[in-house]
């Protein structure tokens, strides 16, 4: 009679685990999926040169045609709507940078935040040289994405 009872613990531990288990996936998978991300839309992607630190919006020169004698690190905004999702969403961002002849550059990831009240979120990062000249000329793009879904590509070219 105990291993009976023994058992029925045993089992009723194991479908409480599974059951657990299964509701923590399928909460994560509906957010990634048909949440909030599914619905996440890329406004715009701008680029600026900078010397590799983040520099404040308000200093920005925004262009998408750098100099190679005067260009260190070319760096991005992206600029992400969504609708509210009235709780924290963490995320990855993998970017990826092409060369002109559409080789890999460079590439890695970021994590973001999006807070239960926010429906906008400006992403930034980039790549570079701390000393100009180093850029190959033509047009490079950035690409962008999350779970491995592109959501948004822009270009800019060295000259």
């Amino acid at each position: 009679m105990q291993n009976i009872v023994e058992l029925r613990r045993y089992i009723v531990t194991i479908l409480v685990l599974f059951l657990g288990a299964f509701l923590l996936v399928s909460s994560r998978r509906e957010v990634l999926s048909t949440g909030v991300l599914n619905e996440l839309m890329v406004a715009d992607i701008k680029f600026y040169e900078s010397e590799g630190k983040d520099m404040p919006p308000d200093s920005r020169v925004y262009e998408n045609k750098f100099y190679k004698n005067t260009a260190r690190y070319i760096a991005y905004e992206v600029d992400l709507q969504y609708p509210m999702s009235g709780r924290k969403i963490d995320f990855t961002v993998h970017t990826v940078y092409l060369k002109p002849d559409g080789s890999l550059f460079q590439e890695w990831d970021c994590q973001y935040s999006i807070g239960a009240d926010q429906k906008q979120s400006f992403l930034n990062g980039g790549s570079g040289w701390s000393e100009p000249g180093a850029w190959e000329r033509g047009q490079y793009s950035a690409v962008f994405y999350i779970n491995n879904y592109e959501i948004g590509r822009e270009a800019f070219t060295i000259e």
